[in-house]
């Protein structure tokens, strides 16, 4: 993630000319394999912008990107609103829940930010913020406490920052399932291995439970281009439990020693069986006709 020298320089002068914003505090995180202490700053909402990588709605910001056909820039105002939007809508009764709790306690935890003003954990929070800045023109509602990262972090450390905060298992509640798997591929488009994510993540993942969930999202994303509908991850969402049996079902023919065409069929057989709807222990019943048959 290429740091914007620019916001970085606006922040570092925001601090500057206003000593009350430092909160005389640290929040330790875990960067480079250690605890790194990090200063806490309350900066104006503006000086920020949406991670528009937040793995809590990755299929929503695909799916708007595939609408508008173009890639959102948060640093745009038009996109600002429109990712801010899609953070608020994306679980709506949690939404509420935060925003009261925001009017009548405030912020209690500070978010984090990259050096250049990037929210890695706390963006709905933002988004809440802006529209209660809205709404009742307060301007309390117009800051957000956060500890800032240094210069010297890169793609992957952000990456283990954020899992480890928001996929680790005491955390998971907050993602969908799609969006827990896409927040995974991520972590091995930038370079990490199975093994690297696992050990990233706290409460017992192991190198196996990443590889099952990499081979899963192939399967949606195979599913998807069946459909002739790639990466429209939105059209899958409700149906991940059919993933699960149907991936259980390719596994136990691999197991049988099934031929790979055997295992071609029985998987578009899987697909038909989720575009017709069925419950999903409807669709295990391959596994059990695919090895009778082998039998």
């Amino acid at each position: 993630m290429e740091i914007n020298s620019t916001k970085g320089n606006e922040i570092d002068s925001y601090i500057n000319d206003n000593s009350t914003c430092s909160q005389h505090n640290k929040l330790a995180v875990q960067l480079k394999g250690a605890r790194n202490p990090l200063e806490v700053y309350k900066l104006p909402v503006e000086l920020m912008s949406y991670n528009k990588r937040n793995g809590r709605f990755a299929a929503e910001i695909i799916h708007k990107q595939e609408e508008i056909g173009r890639e959102l820039d948060p640093l745009i105002e038009e996109d600002r609103k429109v990712i801010r939007e899609l953070l608020l809508k994306e679980d709506e009764n949690a939404t509420k829940l935060l925003k009261d709790d925001l009017i009548k306690v405030g912020q209690l935890e500070p978010g984090i930010i990259t050096f250049d003003g990037v929210v890695i954990n706390a963006n709905r929070r933002m988004a809440v913020f802006e529209k209660l800045l809205e709404e009742t023109s307060d301007p309390k509602f117009g800051f957000l406490t956060v500890a800032r990262l240094p210069k010297n972090v890169d793609e992957k450390d952000i990456y283990r920052l954020e899992i480890d905060l928001q996929l680790s298992r005491p955390y998971r509640k907050e993602y969908g399932p799609i969006n827990e798997l896409l927040k995974l591929q991520e972590g091995i488009k930038i370079g990490l291995t199975p093994k690297q994510i696992a050990n990233s993540l706290f409460g017992g993942f192991s190198e196996d439970d990443i590889k099952e969930r990499l081979e899963r999202i192939k399967l949606i994303e195979d599913y998807l281009e069946y459909v002739e509908k790639p990466k429209k991850y939105e059209e899958v969402k409700g149906w991940h439990e059919h993933f699960i049996d149907l991936q259980a079902a390719i596994l136990t023919f691999k197991k049988k020693k099934m031929s790979a065409k055997e295992i071609h069929y029985a998987t578009i057989a899987g697909f038909e069986l989720i575009i017709a709807g069925v419950p999903h222990m409807d669709v295990r019943k391959i596994k059990n006709l695919m090895t009778e048959k082998k039998n």
